[in-house]
């Protein structure tokens, strides 16, 4: 019978009961929220970049963006934070705006790899990509730089990147990164770049604004519920358990588990990538970024490294070793080998400087003064 028609007690009964049932869900909603309880939809519980690193993209106000093409790319505007405010340009890019068209007389060089290329902690000026065009100047050779790097990007991103952005700004050299030291590591979930990639596209969706499931965390409680039933969240975690039992061993010849980028995918990508700069009339470098001598003997990037030199050698690509040219920098200019790497194991501004050098040397060498 209708509730004005249920007896005084009764109905006083009933809104006790549905304020107490309030109050201990206000309750249970509140203890979740001072726990950060949270339990992802599917789809975002893939993992794009690491653990670490997908918030920022998903959040979409970091340095870097979700980006179908490679996974992740720098965003537009963003603050680079180890700079004194400055921002990635308009284009994406790190570094002076350029126009799309090249300016006669004037060489245009690009730039991709991971975070030594991009010059992760230091300023733009004493990267080597900056300091390349600055030392080929006062050689007699006018030039431009456009750098599309991006921190922890594989040879496989980069073949998408030089496809899907960087070509059509028609570089006339395209210095390379990727020398196996990202290649060769864990695949997140035990999926390697090129199926996070496909994964990706296939699931491109409009962002839309956050929806009832995304403010309640009682409702994140019921999502966990229902994946526990199923048996995909003990799936999920037995995964987890033994990514972390395999990584300490990630270095083994014989090493079970996935890699980022596989030996026979990354020789294919690597030699496709070569083939298809000098398709549109460039010339490629293959650039090898010194590791800091605390960095222990790792016989897997050492299989990488040897492949990523015999394809160059069958495709006739100039590889410029950045570990000749720090060597000589101790030697012969007496650096400390300590000064040339910041704490965070990346070139310093001498590392970058020593490189730019080698990079300049061998071009010039190899290629002259040609535009």
């Amino acid at each position: 019978m209708p509730l004005t028609s249920v007896p005084g007690s009764t109905a006083r009964q009933l809104a006790w009961s549905f304020a107490g049932l309030a109050t201990l869900l206000a309750a249970c909603e509140w203890a979740l929220r001072a726990a950060d309880f949270q339990h992802a939809r599917g789809a975002d519980r893939r993992v794009v970049w690491s653990a670490e690193r997908d918030g920022e993209l998903r959040a979409g106000d970091g340095l870097y963006q979700l980006d179908p093409v490679c996974l992740w790319s720098p965003r537009p505007g963003a603050l680079i934070p180890w700079t004194d405010g400055a921002r990635i340009n308009p284009d994406g890019f790190r570094g002076p705006q350029l126009a799309v068209e090249r300016t006669p007389g004037v060489l245009r060089i690009a730039v991709m790899g991971g975070a030594a290329t991009l010059g992760v902690g230091v300023r733009w000026e004493d990267t080597y990509a900056a300091r390349l065009v600055q030392i080929l100047g006062q050689r007699g050779v006018r030039a431009e730089v456009l750098c599309a790097s991006a921190e922890d990007h594989t040879v496989v991103q980069g073949l998408e990147r030089w496809r899907h952005v960087v070509r059509a700004w028609r570089p006339q050299v395209v210095i390379l990164g990727y020398f196996g030291v990202r290649e060769h590591g864990q695949a997140p979930q035990g999926r390697t770049d090129s199926t996070r990639i496909a994964e990706m596209r296939a699931a491109a969706r409009p962002v839309h604004p956050p929806g009832l499931r995304d403010r309640l965390r009682l409702l994140h409680v019921a999502s966990w519920i229902r994946d526990a039933c199923s048996g995909v969240y003990w799936q999920e975690r037995d995964l987890a358990f033994i990514e972390r039992r395999l990584a300490p061993t990630l270095a083994r010849l014989d090493w079970p588990g996935e890699r980022r980028v596989p030996y026979h995918e990354y020789v294919t990508a690597l030699e496709t990538l070569l083939h298809e700069i000098r398709a549109e009339g460039a010339r490629p470098v293959l650039l090898n970024v010194p590791q800091h001598p605390s960095v222990p003997y790792d016989a897997v990037l050492d299989v990488y490294q040897r492949g990523a030199v015999e394809v160059a050698s069958w495709t006739d690509t100039l590889v410029v070793d950045g570990r000749n040219a720090f060597v000589r920098a101790v030697a012969e200019e007496e650096i400390p080998s300590q000064d040339l790497f910041l704490g965070d194991l990346g070139p310093s501004e001498c590392g970058h400087l020593s490189i730019a050098q080698a990079l300049a040397d061998e071009m010039l060498a190899r290629f002259g003064a040609r535009r």
